[in-house]
């Protein structure tokens, strides 16, 4: 069935069906068949769409675990923690009964945004668990080394999970193509597995978006990568603009896929947008400046050391100002520079081109011609009887005639 969702219908039923990170795979399912009480908790860490949670659920289900998951949109409070957590972990015997099978697993999911709001007693409540749990602790990050974990890691035993290879993803996406008589060729899934940066379901996703005619060529994939790139824009200036802590707004700039120097224009473009204070918004552009200082030494210096200064002061302040701010967020993407760049780069290029045209006859360089003979063409465009010259001499078109008229 086309209309279903493909990410939910070639769900992994068996561990072995989950590709990619089989080492991490097999010593989870370790970790987890030997786990007995005072064992320490399992923390799988990696990218996104690496298979982390995928894992989780499909190994508790195959090992006949009944999961008990709470999400970084829980309250993470250590009241809340306990009233949820602290039974299933604690009451081995009647969880036994309850759960059925094995009994519970207790499941933190993205444990690294836990502590979005201020960690109220977070971090001990669950290391409090992993010391007297009956039953197995999970957790699952994107980033473990966020300074909030540091204590909780030594409690864990951590299993990293990579980006999955692109010949594993392209080898996936054939067999959804065969199933769902697809007709796709070898360089598009490329493209596709490629586009994913190691993203599983961000890969099906895609294949099915471009299978509606039911054939699938590069041509398909034009605007896909722009897609992306916007998609992962509005979510990192989302993050950016919301967050209550450094670490949240250091944390959305270093996952993002946006490079900074694009990154810094387009915060800057949306200040308006987001803070209606003059005050504040001056001191949001002031902290915006010293970054771009930062990013200019970078380039003349090459001194990548400071990086991080350059960072701090993309998100140290617009933390204080989110604080200030009541307007609902409003963003836009790609920057207005770079949409005039675009609308005026077919004028570049046509002015490239005459200047190509008139220097191969005067055996100069086109930044010689746009610099030294244009303003005098210039001056002498608007005789009929030059025109006709020019035109005929250096094999100018009546476009490239016109374009100098306007220049």
């Amino acid at each position: 069935m086309r209309s279903s969702i493909w990410v939910d219908k070639y769900h992994p039923k068996n561990v072995s069906d989950i590709i990619g990170n089989n080492k991490a795979k097999n010593t989870f399912l370790n970790w987890l068949k030997n786990w007995k009480p005072g064992s320490k908790a399992a923390l799988l860490y990696g990218p996104p769409g690496s298979g982390k949670t995928t894992l989780v659920h499909v190994a508790a289900d195959q090992l006949a675990y009944k999961i008990l998951e709470m999400n970084s949109s829980d309250v993470r409070t250590k009241n809340s923690i306990n009233k949820i957590a602290e039974p299933a972990a604690i009451e081995s015997s009647i969880n036994l009964f309850i759960y059925g099978g094995r009994g519970p697993l207790i499941f933190f999911d993205e444990v690294d945004g836990i502590f979005g709001r201020e960690d109220s007693g977070g971090t001990s409540a669950i290391i409090s668990l992993i010391k007297d749990s009956r039953h197995p602790i999970v957790l699952v990050a994107n980033d473990p080394w966020d300074p909030k974990l540091r204590s909780m890691r030594r409690y864990c035993q951590m299993i990293r999970f990579y980006r999955i290879q692109v010949h594993e993803i392209v080898i996936l996406l054939h067999k959804i193509c065969k199933k769902e008589h697809i007709i796709a060729n070898d360089e598009a899934l490329i493209r596709i597995a490629e586009n994913s940066d190691g993203d599983v379901r961000s890969a099906i996703n895609d294949l099915q978006s471009l299978s509606e005619k039911g054939i699938i060529t590069l041509n398909e994939l034009e605007g896909l990568t722009l897609r992306d790139k916007q998609r992962d824009a509005f979510e990192t200036l989302e993050q950016i603009f919301s967050a209550e802590n450094i670490q949240m707004a250091r944390k959305a700039i270093s996952q993002s896929q946006i490079d900074f120097e694009t990154l810094l224009i387009s915060i800057h473009e949306n200040l308006p947008n987001n803070f209606s204070d003059l005050s504040t918004l001056a001191n949001a552009y002031d902290a915006i400046s010293k970054a771009d200082i930062s990013f200019g030494r970078i380039k003349s210096t090459g001194d990548w050391k400071l990086l991080s200064y350059a960072l701090e002061q993309m998100s140290i302040s617009l933390v204080h100002l989110n604080k200030k701010s009541t307007k609902k967020r409003r963003f836009k993407f790609p920057p207005e520079k770079f949409m005039m760049l675009g609308y005026t780069k077919g004028i570049r290029n046509l002015n490239s081109s005459i200047c190509a045209l008139i220097g191969g006859k005067l055996h100069l360089s086109r930044k010689s011609v746009n610099n030294e003979v244009m303003p005098f063409i210039k001056i002498m465009i608007d005789d009929s009887a030059f025109r006709s010259r020019l035109s005929s001499q250096f094999e100018l078109d009546k476009k490239m005639i016109s374009h100098i008229k306007n220049m």
